[in-house]
């Protein structure tokens, strides 16, 4: 295990936290202001993030670079670049969705 696999491994996994923090705070606010919950984006773009950091966890278990690794597949290896990039996508357009009021208001 390098120093790089454990960054991206910690790195998913505290992104992934940070749009569950993200949903939870959209729902207090939606409660708030008596509007309509659209805050299950949030959750499923954190559900592939740690559904990634599954799969980097386990291939740092099974040893990377042994034969039999999760990202010797080429779908291992799809699915290691493609859940990440899919859950900032949609993390990013729902957060921008939800949130974009703050920048619309000028003082």
């Amino acid at each position: 295990m390098t120093p790089f696999d454990l960054f991206g491994l910690l790195s998913a996994i505290g992104v992934g936290v940070a749009f569950v923090l993200l949903g939870r705070l959209s729902n207090r606010l939606g409660a708030a202001s008596k509007a309509r919950p659209h805050t299950w984006g949030f959750y499923i773009a954190s559900a592939f993030l740690l559904a990634s950091a599954m799969l980097q966890a386990l291939n740092i278990v099974l040893g990377g670079n042994a034969p039999g690794a999760a990202l010797d597949s080429a779908a291992g290896l799809v699915l290691h670049n493609v859940m990440p990039a899919a859950g900032i996508t949609i993390g990013l357009v729902y957060t921008w969705h939800y949130w974009s009021w703050l920048l619309a208001e000028t003082g």
